[in-house]
């Protein structure tokens, strides 16, 4: 990755903005010393420069009072993670609740750096979720679905490992695949088994598996049908 970061920044212009004493390019590129190009693709969040030299300028930027601290904080913090999952659509109350509940828990998540998103799949069959399965791996950072045991549906699972993209099977599995893990039927500690499964989902961040799972409340019900996971 190449980026000027050691230009020499350009001097600064005397302007009535700048006599006003309102913070410009030229004084974030010269505080953060680099050039006025390198503050403009910063700024405008454009690729090719080094994530130091982003910080350095974003840091100046917001010393300089040109950004809040808030976009300071946004933007040196980590990225998301995003998740998808995906569920049958139909009549089940157990896959219903679920997929409302990670809907509902955006506000919680977001403090972990966790973006969530349910699809509901009608037809549940295994072309339309292989295709679904392929037609996210540009979106999110990782899925976890209702399997359906399919050469398509394995097919896609490599596919999105080949891609490193990690894949969680809820319930039902799919065998011989990449699939990084499996959450299956309930059982007494299905609520605190299902933290690796997430941890694996989340890249590994430390505890946000089992905060996520802590977060949306699920438990493992005996009594819930075909021992699906049971979430209140």
């Amino acid at each position: 990755m190449q980026d000027d970061a050691d230009a020499v920044a350009a001097p600064l212009e005397h302007s009535p903005e700048h006599s006003r004493g309102l913070p410009r390019i030229a004084d974030i590129a010269r505080l953060s010393g680099v050039s006025t190009a390198t503050v403009d693709r910063v700024l405008n969040h454009r690729p090719g420069v080094r994530p130091a030299t982003v910080q350095r300028v974003m840091k100046a930027a917001a010393e300089l009072d040109y950004i809040p601290e808030s976009d300071l904080g946004a933007a040196l913090g980590p990225k998301p993670v995003r998740l998808a999952f995906l569920l049958p659509d139909g009549t089940n109350r157990y896959l219903t609740r679920l997929g409302q509940l990670i809907r509902q828990s955006e506000a919680a998540l977001a403090p972990l750096g966790i973006r969530a998103q349910v699809e509901f799949i009608k037809s549940f069959n295994p072309d339309l979720l292989a295709r679904s399965l392929l037609q996210h791996w540009r979106k999110v950072d990782g899925v976890a679905f209702m399997a359906l045991e399919h050469p398509a549906v394995r097919e896609a699972v490599n596919e999105l490992a080949a891609r490193n993209v990690p894949t969680v099977t809820l319930i039902s599995d799919v065998q011989n695949c990449r699939r990084a893990a499996q959450l299956g039927a309930a059982k007494p500690a299905g609520g605190r088994n299902a933290g690796p499964p997430f941890s694996r989902l989340l890249g590994g961040r430390v505890g946000t598996g089992e905060s996520f799972t802590s977060t949306t409340r699920c438990r493992a019900s005996d009594g819930s049908a075909d021992g699906v996971q049971e979430c209140s």
